[in-house]
Formats: structure tokens, sequence, C-alpha cells
């Protein structure tokens, strides 16, 4: 068994306060903390991808559909869809990014 906490996790290769908790052959599961208005800005990639969201308040964005979102709520963006979100409360808004590989 191996045991990660978000403060010992390696830091993800971009500006934000994200760990990789988990990184493996078909999922990596990211501990992204953003800041009040911190954003990740849209982007694309070529994998699907869950963000569940752990504290705080949010706006989650695909293609033309946004969402706002708050604790205890999860978010599928398919593969290849634009996607990005900003923080929109006064706290630390907290998620687990689950990026799920197909074979």
């Amino acid at each position: 068994m191996k045991v990660t906490t978000v403060e010992s996790a390696q830091r993800v290769p971009f500006r934000l306060d994200g760990r990789i908790l988990l990184s493996g052959k078909n999922t990596e599961i990211i501990h992204l903390s953003l800041k009040p208005n911190e954003a990740l800005p849209p982007h694309v990639n070529d994998f699907d991808v869950a963000i569940y969201v752990i504290e705080g308040r949010g706006m989650i964005e695909s293609g033309n559909h946004q969402a706002e979102v708050q604790a205890g709520m999860i978010a599928e963006i398919p593969s290849g869809a634009q996607r990005g979100m900003r923080n929109t409360g006064d706290r630390p808004l907290r998620v687990l990014v689950i990026k799920l590989f197909s074979n």
C-alpha cells in the first residue's frame, strides 16, 4: 500500500497550487486549490475528466456551458471538450481533478 498526503504529493508543472495524489496507467488524481478569483484557464485535453468539489464555490466551464459548483458536486467533461474553472467564492476552492485515460 502507498499512502500520499496533499503536503507530500508532487506539485503540478504549472503555476497553480496543484498536487498529484495518484498517477497511474488509466487514472491521475490531482488535488487543486484555487484562491478567491483565481482561475484555471480554458484548455482542451484528450482524456475524460471528472472534477469533484471538496470545498468552496466556483464556476466550471466546458465549451458554451457553465455550471456553478460547490462542495459535494461533481462535473464530468468528455475528452476533446474545452474546460476551465474559476473560484467565485471568498474561500479557497479545493477540488479533485480525476483524469480518466483510455487505452
